[in-house]
């Protein structure tokens, strides 16, 4: 199992953007969550598990308090999680999009598992978390619990009620924010994951006017290497984190986490070369970058240390390139 874990940023984006609408401010808690070093302007990009956490905790720290899921509660809709949330919402009906969230989850958030248990005229769709517990993930679930009920009531309506909600631990949030009315919903705590219990035959139910599925998603695997790749992506300009701040983002030791890269054999070193040569291709396309832009953008201390580079990959100098691309 990957020791890895990253997040995509339109996964929480929509969180702090409700903080912002509300008139609180984000900055201290996206600075003291580390979140500044990635850029979160572009919802494509991941980040680390660990920062969404941080996150997390430092907005129950200052605000959210004892009740994420009634403080969230107006902004935990399935169409704000863009692309997730453009995956989930072209499925034809309840059934399709347990599969599609089954499928596609990992891939936006690789330590989330989902899963649908089918017993007789009852089914759970079980959604659990498979990194160690923070101080974060009471919060995680609540906030996921809103998410499905949203989902489900696109094509149940929001007057409908889950027959059960199984809670993974012995704390009940105040669920007065997802039960309609006063309908006899059955609650149990300490089940490990959560679980929202329906009638099977609501399965079948369509949602009314599902979208049209974008070609232009991301359905490959993200693999460790790719994760890695995603997080250089990510940075925000000129810094180009080190294997040891890269092992922190994921709660490793350098030494380990050397060791899980040996065992897909590939070194950070490698991995950081690779990124580079690729991004500096991309970067002497824009002709408004000076030489001196990329090697900085790229984290080169000075930019003979770039050319040189430049010069081994390509076998001309980053000038002499761009005069034969222009050619």
């Amino acid at each position: 199992m990957s020791k890895l874990h990253v997040v995509q940023v339109n996964y929480f984006k929509y969180l702090l953007d409700e903080f912002e609408r509300m008139g609180l401010s984000t900055q201290q808690i996206i600075r003291k969550s580390k979140l500044n070093q990635f850029d979160l302007s572009n919802p494509d990009n991941f980040v680390p598990v660990s920062l969404y956490h941080n996150m997390l905790s430092e907005m129950q720290n200052q605000e959210i308090g004892d009740d994420p899921l009634g403080f969230f509660q107006p902004s935990l809709k399935v169409k704000n999680l863009a692309s997730v949330g453009d995956v989930l919402l072209t499925s034809p009906d309840i059934l399709s999009a347990v599969y599609d969230a089954v499928l596609f989850s990992p891939m936006f958030y690789s330590t989330q598992r989902i899963g649908l248990n089918i017993n007789g005229p009852e089914t759970e769709i079980w959604l659990k978390f498979i990194e160690k517990e923070s101080e974060a993930t009471q919060t995680l679930y609540d906030i996921e619990l809103g998410l499905i009920m949203d989902h489900l009531r696109l094509a149940l309506g929001d007057k409908w009620n889950p027959i059960e909600i199984k809670l993974p631990t012995k704390y009940i949030p105040n669920l007065d924010h997802v039960i309609s009315g006063n309908a006899p919903v059955k609650v149990s705590g300490n089940t490990g994951h959560l679980g929202v219990v329906i009638k099977t035959a609501e399965l079948r139910t369509p949602f009314s006017n599902p979208n049209p599925r974008s070609d232009e998603i991301d359905l490959s695997a993200l693999t460790d290497r790719k994760k890695l790749e995603h997080l250089l992506n990510a940075h925000q300009d000129g810094f180009v984190p080190t294997i040891e701040i890269m092992a922190d983002y994921f709660n490793l030791s350098e030494r380990s986490l050397r060791r899980v890269l040996n065992e897909h054999n590939f070194s950070y070193s490698k991995l950081l070369e690779d990124w580079r040569f690729k991004q500096s291709i991309a970067k002497m396309s824009d002709t408004s970058l000076s030489i001196k832009d990329i090697s900085q953008q790229l984290g080169y201390q000075n930019s003979q240390n770039f050319i040189r580079a430049f010069n081994r990959w390509t076998g001309v100098s980053p000038q002499q390139y761009r005069e034969l691309k222009s050619q």
